[in-house]
């Protein structure tokens, strides 16, 4: 290990073993940067949850996108960005080695551009209203996520059908209010459970049926708050509470919530997992801090991918991707990209490259390139002079300390509390500005005429879909939608009081990165390394936890 202190922050940290091979292989400069503020850097450049109203720089229609108006990129419908009927290397220039590397691409980014929203729209039905989804059929305000049916204001779903107001929901039916589930069948109000049906307000359960208000339950049926029932007086019990009412059901969101954090937490969440670091990892073999990430391996300090192997500080997306380095909302067979930002899919051999996609190779410094290669600053070159002129700027980027650096805050498309660094690391106005990033004031709320929800689900009306409604946390203006509500009635939950994205985001509160320390099993003393704090709550090893959830 090589210890450094960061230019950023002041802070002390380490370059681990195999990032330093990385480094040395490739000819890059060590980090100067802690992982936080490395972190900060990649996220920031990535927006989910605002989206703007805004116009096609091609045909002139109205159109959604992340890039809010006012930054002055221009965008372009992401049906016609992906075709053929236009050349992104037309706005290509050449390279002048009398000015710094980064002024010239923030030129062409200016000039180029890039798809208003992530997703692939041939497998788009009835869901315009997304944003970095894939394969999606009448759902609205949903946000990262692939193959989905009939789900609403909800982030990160995969294989999920009749899922609302939700965040990280894998292979789920019927699910409300949920985060951090997999496999699960009507369940509602829940966290971090596997395999759960028929069932509310569990937390860290697996395999349990007909449970309400139950935490760290494996193969249960029938408990009511961690006690086991008779079937009739289970249901009599639960059949009593009245979650249509949004009086009762919020007096029970918060007696769960004040049993649950009675109970013991396990150092780190996830399950099969070999010498990893970090928490809410699965199935991962050698993965130093790294966190929301599944199926992986030798990973160092990544951040929310899946399917991937031999990458290092890589955010956001992954699937089948290898040899990454500094990049995000990267992946789908991408192979050894660095710094580079959403390059998808087969995309190989990029650097400095943003939106360079669908088999691009070969490529330095380019935007919005579609199946190019030997391309600098989205000019076409052979491949003998590709490789010489890339040289000859990396020596000169080498010189002026830019090479080894992610892009500057000031390229982001987005404003720095729009973006996923807010949620993932966070900072004041303050802070973020003097580290060079743009930040946004909302807009003062004008006062409206609005209607009252009524307490209880059954006397909402289909037709309140022609109401506005003002939104608990601030006032803002919303309006339920018809899907919605029935699914409200089906399941018999009160409509929320708060906005959708509001209620979004709020959810997304999960996803802060804690920090990382050495402590001890609270019960037998084993050391392990947790972002959770054994002064505030009983904080176990795995060993211990288990007995506990075996109980």
């Amino acid at each position: 290990m090589t210890t450094r202190i960061c230019a950023l922050s002041g802070e002390v940290f380490e370059i681990s073993e195999r990032e330093q091979a990385y480094c040395e292989e490739h000819a890059i400069p060590f980090p100067q940067a802690a992982p936080r503020e490395r972190f900060r850097n990649m996220f920031a450049f990535g927006s989910l949850t605002h989206l703007f109203q805004t116009q096609c720089a091609v045909s002139g229609k109205r159109l959604l996108s992340f890039v809010p108006p006012e930054i002055g990129r221009p965008v372009m419908d992401v049906g016609i960005w992906s075709e053929d009927s236009w050349d992104s290397a037309s706005y290509g220039v050449a390279y002048n080695f009398s000015r710094p590397f980064f002024e010239q691409f923030r030129e062409l980014l200016y000039r180029v551009p890039l798809p208003n929203l992530a997703l692939t729209k041939e497998t788009i039905e009835n869901s315009e209203y997304a944003h970095g989804v894939v394969s999606a059929k009448n759902c609205y305000l949903v946000f990262g996520a692939t193959n989905i049916q009939d789900c609403l204001f909800s982030r990160y779903l995969l294989n999920c059908r009749d899922v609302l107001d939700s965040l990280m929901a894998f292979d789920c039916e019927l699910c409300y209010g949920c985060t951090d589930i997999r496999a699960c069948y009507d369940l509602k109000f829940s966290e971090h459970c596997t395999n759960c049906s028929e069932s509310a307000f569990l937390s860290n359960c697996r395999a349990c049926r007909h449970c309400y208000g139950c935490a760290n339950l494996s193969g249960k049926d029938y408990y009511y708050y961690n006690r086991q029932l008779a079937p009739k007086e289970y249901e009599a019990l639960v059949g009593s509470i009245d979650l249509g009412s949004h009086t009762a059901l919020n007096a029970e969101i918060s007696r769960f919530e004040s049993f649950k954090d009675t109970l013991p937490l396990r150092y780190m969440r996830g399950d099969f997992n070999e010498g990893s670091s970090g928490n809410f990892l699965s199935h991962t073999q050698r993965c130093l801090d790294s966190y929301f990430c599944s199926d992986a391996q030798d990973l160092d300090h990544c951040l929310w991918v899946f399917s991937c192997h031999d990458c290092f500080f890589f955010c956001s997306h992954g699937e089948r991707a290898e040899r990454i380095y500094n990049c995000y909302g990267c992946g789908t067979d991408a192979t050894n990209l660095k710094f580079c930002g959403e390059c998808f899919p087969n995309a190989h051999d990029l650097e400095y490259c943003l939106s360079t996609s669908h088999g691009s190779n070969n490529c330095f410094g380019c935007v919005s390139m579609r199946r190019k290669q030997y391309c600098i600053l989205n000019r076409q070159y052979s491949k003998a002079e590709y490789f010489e002129l890339v040289g000859r700027i990396k020596k000169q980027m080498l010189a002026s300390g830019e090479y080894g650096r992610f892009f500057p805050p000031q390229l982001s498309p987005v404003f720095y509390n729009h973006s996923q660094a807010i949620e993932f690391v966070g900072g004041t106005r303050a802070e973020v500005e003097a580290l060079g990033y743009r930040w946004k004031e909302a807009e003062p709320q004008v006062q409206f005429a609005h209607d009252t929800l009524p307490d209880h689900i059954r006397d909402l009306s289909l037709d309140a879909t022609d109401k506005t409604f003002a939104s608990g946390a601030g006032g803002a203006p919303y309006r339920l939608v018809r899907q919605e509500i029935q699914f409200y009635k089906r399941m018999n939950i009160a409509a929320p009081r708060l906005a959708p994205l509001e209620r979004v985001r709020l959810r997304a509160k999960i996803l802060r990165l804690g920090d990382p320390r050495q402590t001890q099993c609270s019960r037998c003393a084993a050391p392990f390394e947790s972002v959770y704090a054994t002064e505030q709550r009983e904080v176990l090893c795995g060993e211990c936890f288990g007995r506990e959830v075996e109980r």
